[in-house]
């Protein structure tokens, strides 16, 4: 009672805060549409070896995220399989399907194929985590920036 007699405005102010917190805008297909380059594969920068062995080794060349809000997103990865100190072909694994915004900064990729992505937004940058083959036994994190 002394609290709400004494200062009346702060009171107003921080209930006022509250609500206007509340009530924003979250992320929308629209905020996050656009065309983004990968960037880094779990924070190493491109090419990025992703599995090494005495008979190959694995790297990620080049990738790519078009996120469309009317129609979802497409992601492209370029994988080149190689042996030791030799060349290889590289191949593009492609994955798309729906998107769903479920937070903040949390966007669900939702692939064709029936696997569900995780990614989080923060401001131009993209990160999800995928499995890419062939090193289909291990998740990846992919950053990609617009």
């Amino acid at each position: 009672m002394i609290f709400t007699a004494r200062y009346p405005y702060a009171l107003a102010a921080a209930l006022t805060l509250a609500l206007a917190a509340c009530s924003e805008d979250s992320l929308s297909p629209a905020d996050i549409a656009g065309l983004y380059s990968l960037s880094l594969v779990d924070g190493a920068e491109l090419p990025a070896t992703i599995d090494s062995t005495a008979v190959a080794v694995i790297e990620i060349l080049a990738g790519s995220l078009s996120i469309d809000e009317a129609t979802g997103y497409n992601l492209g990865v370029s994988v080149r399989e190689r042996p030791p100190g030799g060349d290889g072909t590289p191949v593009v694994f492609l994955d798309f399907g729906d998107l769903e915004v479920t937070g903040d900064n949390t966007v669900r990729l939702h692939s064709i194929g029936g696997s569900t992505w995780t990614a989080i937004v923060a401001g131009t940058t993209i990160r999800v985590a995928v499995i890419v083959p062939p090193a289909s036994s291990q998740a990846l994190e992919l950053t990609y920036a617009r």
